[in-house]
């Protein structure tokens, strides 16, 4: 997609099945509903802007849940048709969690760093604490911030990839 480019329209580029990239210029300021949805090939998502579009309903819907996003796309909600609890954005990397509340599984998706959370009860996904009994770092996830999961007490399973090279102070305690 050229520069200068504003918005991703309705179904745009709906079930384009071989699609597996797709670079986002930092003008696109909208992706509207279903605008990349069902592209059942897509691997990769990357944003060249520092703030995030808007999102439409569905916008990555029917999309494998494992599409690998670079910037600053943070949202909230639903994703592929799993919650989101967790957007962050930092030094040009970007991560974001999905959370199963039918089974309890939170799976980090990303490249580079999760962001240091000040004290546990700042977490964005505090509320489900009780409710995250394993979490999975995706191949690419580098940093563990600090007070990641600090206040779980029904985590059971931490899955790291090799590419995890610290785990920042009171990541997983309690």
């Amino acid at each position: 997609i050229r520069n200068g480019i504003k918005s991703i329209g309705k179904y745009a580029f709906y079930g384009m099945t071989t699609l597996k990239t797709i670079i986002l210029p930092g003008s696109i300021s909208l992706i509207s509903d279903y605008g990349i949805a069902n592209c059942q090939s897509l691997d990769q998502v990357i944003y060249l802007n520092s703030k995030s579009p808007e999102f439409g309903t569905g916008v990555f819907e029917g999309c494998k849940e494992n599409i690998s996003i670079y910037g600053p796309l943070s949202f909230e909600g639903n994703f592929n048709g799993k919650e989101v609890i967790l957007a962050s954005y930092r030094a040009g990397r970007y991560s974001y969690a999905y959370f199963n509340s039918s089974n309890g599984n939170m799976f980090v998706y990303g490249f580079g760093l999760t962001y240091d959370i000040t004290t546990s009860n700042k977490q964005p996904w505090y509320s489900k604490s009780t409710e995250i009994k394993s979490i999975h770092f995706t191949y690419g996830i580098q940093s563990i911030g600090t007070h990641f999961i600090s206040s779980s007490k029904s985590l059971e399973t931490v899955s790291l990839p090799e590419t995890v090279t610290f785990i920042g102070n009171n990541s997983f305690t309690n």
